[in-house]
């Protein structure tokens, strides 16, 4: 995990290393709104249900698989032109998440918040309870449940 959040660090250090349009920003912090995926109840198709529920080959179950996934190709997709996107294919084609491409959208999408609006709660520990709150306090939390509907 530390080795993952290592590189999280470095690959967005090198992304975000200064404005490219000779423009002044005005603010760093990303609004939740800004990285929230616009539809919602994306997984509640009964292909999704049934595959995030289930026990997978790794011993996890498939919605642990999906967040971990969303979270490896999150870091990858990071300085690609449609990182949601690239995210979504990186999950259902290189990670065996089998997913409608709503769903696997929304796991991405609570990446992309994460990166957004916690970095630096999250960089050492993305489990830590201090990165847990900001997700939360950040509405990166409401945001998932919304694209994704009830997962219980």
């Amino acid at each position: 995990m530390r080795m993952w959040t290592l590189g999280l660090l470095i690959a967005l250090m090198t992304t975000c290393g200064g404005e490219t349009d000779g423009a002044s920003s005005t603010s760093d912090v990303t609004s939740a709104a800004d990285t929230q995926p616009a539809a919602k109840d994306q997984c509640q198709g009964a292909d999704d249900m049934a595959w995030l529920k289930s026990d997978q080959a790794s011993g996890q179950s498939g919605r642990d698989l999906a967040r971990e996934a969303a979270g490896d190709c999150g870091l990858g997709c990071l300085n690609h032109p449609a990182p949601d996107q690239c995210a979504i294919k990186c999950m259902l084609q290189d990670k065996g998440v089998v997913l409608s491409n709503g769903c696997a959208g929304c796991y991405g999408g609570i990446v992309l918040c994460s990166i957004a609006n916690c970095l630096p709660k999250c960089i050492d520990d993305a489990q830590a309870q201090v990165c847990k709150d900001c997700q939360e306090d950040k509405g990166c939390n409401d945001i998932f449940y919304d694209c994704t509907g009830p997962l219980d």
